[in-house]
């Protein structure tokens, strides 16, 4: 029964892992899009000043200057977080690498899936939206196929 726990334990993390990664990539993306939005808005509206009232400079660069301050934050964030995202991507291999030992797997099917998931989380370190498609296959795998797992790591 100890096998029974380690194994579900080992999936119940991993899946953790995926769900917290997409997580964080979508608060990555959302921060970003707002980002984008109070930018193009800022400039928008001090275009929209400028053609409006030629001769209020001042309002027009407090308009341009605000929206940029806020984007340039919020980018400096976006920076922090896609960088933090990016070394748990880096982590990623190193979870995966050995899991199927650890859990003591033998149908070579499921070995097989876990070495396809463990290359791509490797491509998905270099390449943008791998990593979704890695995030995703690990997910949907692991709530597929746990039982199964469990199972072929107690015999």
């Amino acid at each position: 029964m100890a096998y029974h726990n380690d194994a579900a334990q080992l999936l119940k993390s991993t899946k953790s892992w995926a769900n917290k990664l997409l997580i964080v990539r979508l608060v990555k993306f959302v921060l970003g899009t707002i980002t984008l939005i109070v930018f193009v808005a800022g400039i928008t509206a001090s275009v929209g000043e400028i053609a409006a009232n030629p001769g209020e400079i001042r309002k027009t660069f407090s308009l341009f200057f605000g929206a940029t301050t806020f984007a340039i934050v919020m980018f400096v964030f976006w920076a922090l977080l896609s960088l933090a995202y990016w070394i748990l991507l880096i982590i990623s291999p190193f979870k995966l690498h050995d899991l199927p030992r650890r859990m003591n797997l033998k149908n070579v099917h499921f070995v097989s899936k876990f070495q396809g998931i463990f290359v791509l989380s490797i491509v998905a370190i270099f390449l943008i939206w791998i990593d979704l498609i890695y995030l995703i296959m690990l997910r949907s795998f692991i709530s597929k196929s746990e039982k199964e797992l469990i199972e072929d790591s107690l015999d």
